[in-house]
């Protein structure tokens, strides 16, 4: 059976939001500042859309983007 090869960035977040660290919430500039990634915020939040069911289904975690009078934010959280 065909599998996905894996994302590095997407193990990148498995590794970071585990049982002892349930939930990270800020801006997609947050992110790329925290984790010093070489793209910019609006890529990132691009593959994170496109890899929310993937990064749900293969290590349990939520991705959520809201959008409030400051601006965007991105919530990840381990079920």
């Amino acid at each position: 059976m065909w599998k996905e090869p894996p994302d590095a960035m997407l193990e990148m977040i498995a590794e970071f939001i585990t049982a002892e660290n349930p939930n990270w919430s800020g801006t997609a500039t947050d992110f790329v500042t925290k984790f010093g990634l070489s793209i910019k915020p609006n890529v990132l939040t691009l593959k994170l859309n496109i890899n929310a069911g993937r990064l749900q289904n293969e290590y349990g975690i939520t991705y959520k983007s809201s959008r409030t009078h400051a601006g965007r934010n991105i919530e990840l959280v381990k079920a």
